[in-house]
């Protein structure tokens, strides 16, 4: 079975307009900022993020986990 990952930094979720403060493949899909066939989302630590975010993601890099928590939000690991 092939999966598709979508890559997204911290820093992307602070500058893309209208992400929702729950972040998954479907919440993205739904708010019509994920497009395509991705079906596993990977979050990494490039860029700063100051809102709290709950995320909902298959793979997210240490730094990206400390940024999201620093900022109040939380991180599940899904596959």
């Amino acid at each position: 079975l092939w999966h598709r990952d979508r890559v997204l930094n911290v820093g992307d979720l602070e500058t893309m307009t209208g992400v929702p403060s729950d972040v998954s493949v479907e919440t993205l899909k739904s708010a019509g900022l994920l497009r395509g066939r991705a079906d596993r989302l990977v979050i990494l630590g490039n860029g700063e993020v100051s809102k709290a975010f709950n995320v909902k993601a298959f793979r997210v890099s240490k730094s990206a986990v400390e940024k999201i928590e620093k900022a109040g939000g939380k991180v599940e690991l899904v596959n």
